[in-house]
């Protein structure tokens, strides 16, 4: 016979003997006031339903609702002794106070209702569930991990709340509470053995709230829609963690950052107003997805708070102002972007700055190499002696020596735009990586500084060695060289390119897909790129066989000759027999230009017959009248058919404005087009010949020439027809007395009274080798090259020498 026990209005059991205990295993309806006191245990096995109010007190052993029960309450449940209850609480509707320092177990997953934990005097348990409204107030609250439930996580489903007195104390390391909407904390969140204690404000439905004046080791808001500031005061001791949604606080309602504190957003989730800044803070970006919302509130307006800045986000952070970063920026991956698409056309149209106040190259981590500054990236603090890192691993700018003198400038500032394409129209035709640099100083007064003195300058541009178009920053194959490449100023005023000062080699980092190299600044601030422009270079296509290894007709077998016809060929005896040095020799004619000692090669092509040297002179003779002789010089090769052939390989000469700069000739070159030079060829045993008409240029195309007597200045020789008929000149062989050359600057061969060429050969017949008797250029000095120079003898040109 089931039992039932009605109260309708107060009844209190109540004894003083501890061996007493009240049992149950009936139906137990409360309507009013239940009350059990002094009482050792208290067991509850059935049914109990609570509309009014149930209270347990002054129980050493607390209550144990066993685990067939089912406790309904809608009412009020006040237990100040410790609860044990194996069965079913229903709290739906009710309210539940929990106050007592003993270890509550509740064995169910989630309870509904009101949850009250209020115990005042050391500290109280809590069991790690599901909540729908819990409250703490008190003392210390413990939290630690649930082995009966595998539950590492306490779960407020509507509504949390804390009182100020009360601290939450989390036992490890690896347990957290959840908030999914109203958090309304007063108290303090710690760890007992560690600083890693999570709060989480996280829901997938509703909006939620958070007011108080509490504090959190760490916080997070993970919910799609948000997270509302409702009450002025929350404080944030380590970590502000947005992961979704929206965190809305307002200057009036806000929360705020302690000192030396973090902020960790990920791309869904944004901070609608600045925190109040205690003192420093650190700011992470980390996901997986291009940043949503621009950067705005998390990042301080201050010049000094703001410590350190983590990217570690593939689509890259956009700044919206000017940002200052004292200590520390690392890219682990991802761009930062310092301009602005300010009307969401595509084009960055707002320029912002990133300014680093520490100097120190270990502050600037580049972790993923591939990743960068886009936009302006300035560095105060400046260090003398030191190239300091900007934008990107392979990019940096050096001021002078230790000691050296760099004014009052305080502030370097270096702005890149990747892919950018040069406006023909405005840059004139030239041949640049498709990025943009842009150098600017400022002076501790805050004026801008017109020029820098003794810098250097280590620029980098993305280069691919296989890659899509549109990640390539390298122009296309054919347009562009490494070797010709270098670092060259916008002048402003003349409206036209110049050569910044001496380029070192270009090298590639094609595991990041890097080219990059390093120049001297001549002092001028402004727009740079790399490359070379259409008026620093002049370039030559020129042709000329030298009788000594004429051969006669040949077809011609070499992929890069396209032509069918039968052609003049020279032998290449010296290449085939490894007698070529890699090196120009350091000898007439090639110790002429002062370039030579860095002409040389790893391999010599097979069908190059010897080195040869070029000259652009202001006028053919010496003696012309007019200003002082201008001579320039490039070392090439003479390719089997004639053609002159670039160190590169190319059969387009190119001869560049920086390197033809002298202490005689400081300005070098003039490669606009607007000087027209004469052409002089150069071999160390034949006679050299020079146009006698000036050939003009126009700044970077390409000249042909093909040089025939009628052109010429001096003798040549017949060697007989093409398959179309026409002549074919060489120059002269057996001019091989280079004692003459260098003492009475003459290039005569076999003058009246000396035989100083044939003598010289006749004097090493038999030998082999490279070497200057060797007239026919076969690799033996013999009769054949003794005769060569006797048939030419009283052959002069009117190309005096030079003295190198």
């Amino acid at each position: 016979m089931k039992k039932i026990i009605y109260i309708l209005s107060v009844l209190t059991f109540f004894a003083t003997a501890e061996s007493q205990t009240f049992s149950s295993h009936g139906v137990i309806v409360n309507e009013g006031t239940f009350i059990i006191k002094d009482l050792n245990l208290v067991r509850l096995g059935g049914t109990v339903e609570n509309s009014g109010t149930f209270t347990l007190s002054d129980s050493p052993n607390g209550m144990f609702i066993e685990s067939n029960s089912n406790f309904i309450n809608t009412g009020e449940f006040n237990l100040f002794n410790t609860l044990n209850c194996n069965g079913n609480i229903d709290n739906e509707n009710g309210y539940l106070q929990l106050n007592y320092n003993g270890g509550t177990v509740l064995a169910q997953d989630a309870i509904g209702g009101f949850v009250d934990f209020n115990y005042s005097e050391d500290f109280q348990v809590i069991p790690m569930l599901s909540f729908d409204s819990v409250v703490f107030r008190g003392n210390v609250k413990r939290f630690d991990y649930d082995n009966t439930r595998n539950q590492d996580s306490l779960v407020a489903r509507s509504y949390f709340s804390s009182s100020n007195n009360t601290q939450l104390t989390y036992q490890s390391d690896d347990i957290e509470i959840h908030s999914h909407q109203v958090t309304n904390h007063g108290g303090t969140v710690k760890n007992f053995s560690g600083p890693w204690s999570w709060f989480r404000q996280n829901s997938d439905s509703l909006g939620a709230q958070l007011g108080g004046s509490g504090s959190f080791t760490q916080y997070e808001v993970d919910n799609p829609n948000g997270v509302e500031i409702v009450s002025n005061g929350i404080y944030i001791e380590n970590l502000l963690q947005l992961s979704q949604g929206e965190m809305k606080n307002t200057s009036s309602l806000n929360l705020t950052m302690a000192d030396q504190s973090s902020i960790h957003r990920k791309p869904q989730s944004s901070l609608s107003s600045q925190p109040n800044w205690e003192g420093t803070v650190a700011v992470l970006y980390n996901g997986s997805s291009s940043i949503s919302t621009k950067i705005t509130a998390e990042i301080p307006t201050g010049k000094s708070i703001l410590t350190d800045l983590e990217v570690e986000n593939t689509g890259g952070i956009e700044l919206t102002r000017d940002v200052y970063v004292t200590d520390r920026i690392s890219l682990r991956d991802g761009n930062i972007y310092t301009d602005e698409d300010t009307d969401s056309d595509g084009t960055r149209d707002s320029r912002n700055t990133l300014y680093m106040i520490n100097s120190d190259n270990t502050a600037l981590e580049f972790e993923d190499k591939s990743s960068e500054i886009v936009g302006a990236f300035a560095k105060t603090n400046l260090v003398l002696g030191q190239a300091m890192k900007f934008n990107n691993e392979y990019t940096n700018l050096a001021l002078g020596e230790f000691g050296s003198d760099i004014g009052n400038i305080d502030t370097l500032i270096l702005r890149v735009e990747p892919k950018f394409s040069w406006d023909q129209a405005t840059y004139g035709e030239v041949s640049n990586v498709q990025r943009k640099f842009e150098i600017a100083a400022r002076n501790s007064n805050g004026t801008d500084a017109l020029f820098l003195n003794s810098a250097t300058f280590g620029y980098a541009w993305r280069h691919f060695a296989s890659a899509p178009p549109f990640e390539n920053e390298t122009p296309a194959t054919g347009e562009f060289s490494f070797d010709e490449a270098r670092l060259i100023h916008w002048d402003e005023t003349n409206n036209s390119w110049i050569d910044q000062g001496e380029s070192a080699t270009i090298l590639t980092d094609e595991g990041a897909n890097w080219a990059y190299g390093i120049a001297d600044l001549r002092g001028e601030l402004g727009q740079f790129a790399v490359g070379v422009s259409a008026i620093d270079y002049l370039r030559l296509i020129a042709s000329a066989i030298l009788q000594g290894p004429y051969r006669g007709l040949g077809i011609y077998s070499d992929a890069n000759y396209t032509s069918p016809s039968p052609v003049p060929l020279m032998g290449t005896e010296l290449n085939q027999q490894g007698l070529l040095p890699l090196n120009a020799p350091d000898e007439y004619p090639y110790n002429l230009d002062p370039a030579r000692a860095s002409a040389t090669l790893s391999v010599m092509p097979q069908n190059i017959v010897d080195w040869i040297v070029v000259e652009f002179r202001n006028k053919a003779l010496a003696e012309d009248i007019g200003p002082p002789l201008k001579s320039f010089f490039k070392t090439c090769l003479l390719r089997s058919d004639g053609m002159l052939i670039d160190l590169d390989g190319s059969s387009e000469i190119l001869i560049l404005q920086e390197d033809t700069k002298t202490p005689e000739n400081p300005g070098g070159i003039d490669a606009s087009g607007n000087t027209p030079y004469h052409i002089v060829l150069r071999h160390r045993n034949h006679l050299s010949v020079v146009s006698a008409n000036p050939v003009s240029f126009s700044g970077g195309d390409t000249t042909r020439l093909t040089l025939s007597p009628g052109d010429l200045l001096g003798e040549v020789k017949l060697l007989g027809l093409d398959n179309l008929g026409n002549n074919i000149f060489g120059l002269l062989a057996g001019n091989t007395d280079h004692n003459r050359l260098t003492i009475l600057n003459e290039q005569i061969i076999n003058e009246f009274g000396f035989e100083d060429d044939k003598q010289a050969i006749w004097n090493k017949i038999g030998l082999a080798g490279y070497m200057r008797e060797d007239a026919n250029l076969d690799g033996l000095v013999s009769t054949k090259d003794y005769n060569i120079s006797w048939n030419n003898r009283q052959k002069f040109t009117l190309v005096k020498d030079l003295l190198p």
